[in-house]
């Protein structure tokens, strides 16, 4: 598949702003995100063993982003890899969807 000059810039502007969004979000915005999310997955039909993966990652997120600026780098790369496999499996759960 051929991707266009244009399209390839629209995607990377899509994704800079999508960064920029995450690099924003201020400490009560995302208390408040927190909560949503935790209600979501109680009252999801999510398993014990995926809540648990859940848990798992976002405490390895946040001891990560303690360290170092995970939104540059190898792991942003990776973050945005495991979004997209992830938008491909719930496409209407896209991050944007859950932040409003």
């Amino acid at each position: 598949m051929k991707i266009t000059k244009v399209k390839l810039k629209e995607i990377i502007q899509e994704e800079l702003t999508k960064l920029k969004e995450l690099e924003t979000l201020g400490a009560s915005d995302a208390r408040k995100q927190a909560r949503l999310q935790s209600k979501e997955v109680v009252a999801s039909d999510v398993t014990s063993i995926e809540r648990s993966a859940i848990v798992q990652l976002q405490k390895s997120l946040i001891a990560a982003a303690r360290v170092k600026n995970i939104a540059t780098g190898t792991v942003a790369a990776l973050i945005k890899r495991l979004l997209g496999e992830l938008e491909k499996m719930a496409p209407a759960a896209t991050p944007t969807d859950a932040e409003g």
